[in-house]
């Protein structure tokens, strides 16, 4: 015979698969910690309302931020495309800095001289039909208002320039599209290019015929005494009676206009404006030069 059990489970528990006690614990351990619920049955409410966090709604606004940046770097990628206008003329005014040697891709070192030329200014720009030749006058060093006459100043401002110590000009062919109140900077010359540097030579004062003009001394014995670096005689004595003009002797030497011509351009520094130039270039450091095409092409 087999026993029956005291307490048979009822309809519902049977239908539930468990009895109603353990139901009971499970639901009051679910009332103590709502958190781990939550966290062992998820709801099915919550996973919709994460979707649609993602799309954004129509009533939210828009970050302007982002659109300002768009916009900003359209601008910048329209800035880059821009190419930068380089004028025709290929003439600077400049000062000398001094020496130096750099070396090429073979690793050869070239002497050059470092120039720094410009930014000029175009303050007057000469026409043939108008002034007799094709010409381009060029500024350089803004000073102050007080150290230029009245004439110069308004000179200057007819073309809107800023107040310029020096001002050269420099004869052209062909004008092109120049405009007067135009910048020039280095960026008109490249590597590569031949150009003339004209400068002031440096001033020697006094110098003798050796010095001077390269003339051989004297015999230092036969009864030399004072006379080894003397020019000794200029020509005949009663007839003509005088020193013709322009026979070689002493006096002054240097401090004259002098070009180097066909100098090659080994270095140009937009940022620094700067130029390197195969070569030396006359004048001393410091002192002005003009840098030009090269007249001999």
């Amino acid at each position: 015979m087999t026993e029956e059990p005291e307490n048979p489970p009822t309809e519902s528990e049977t239908e539930n698969g468990q009895d109603g006690p353990a139901e009971e614990t499970i639901e009051a351990q679910a009332q103590d910690d709502p958190e781990s619920k939550g966290s062992s049955e998820p709801s099915a409410e919550a996973e919709p309302s994460s979707e649609a966090e993602d799309v954004p709604s129509a009533e939210e606004p828009v970050d302007e931020q982002d659109e300002v940046d768009e916009d900003a770097t359209a601008d910048e990628s329209q800035e880059v495309d821009e190419p930068v206008r380089i004028p025709s003329l290929k003439g600077l005014i400049g000062r000398k800095v001094g020496m130096t040697q750099i070396f090429d891709e073979t690793g050869a070192a070239l002497p050059v001289t470092i120039i720094e030329a410009g930014p000029c200014f175009i303050t007057q720009i000469r026409t043939h039909a108008k002034d007799g030749y094709n010409a381009v006058q060029l500024g350089l060093e803004e000073t102050s208002q007080k150290r230029l006459t009245g004439g110069q100043l308004g000179h200057l401002k007819r073309t809107n320039a800023p107040p310029l110590k020096h001002l050269r000009e420099f004869r052209v062919r062909h004008l092109g599209d120049l405009e007067e109140g135009e910048r020039i900077t280095v960026q008109v010359f490249q590597v590569g290019d031949r150009v003339d540097v004209v400068g002031t030579s440096k001033g020697r004062g006094f110098a003798g015929a050796i010095k001077r003009h390269g003339f051989h001394r004297g015999p230092k014995t036969h009864g030399q005494s004072d006379r080894e670096r003397a020019p000794g005689s200029h020509g005949a004595g009663s007839a003509p009676g005088r020193v013709f003009r322009g026979v070689k002797g002493p006096g002054h030497m240097g401090s004259v206009r002098v070009s180097s011509q066909n100098l090659r351009v080994d270095l140009v520094d937009p940022e620094r404006n700067l130029l390197g130039v195969r070569g030396s270039v006359p004048g001393p450091n410091g002192g002005l030069v003009l840098v030009k095409e090269r007249r001999k092409q």
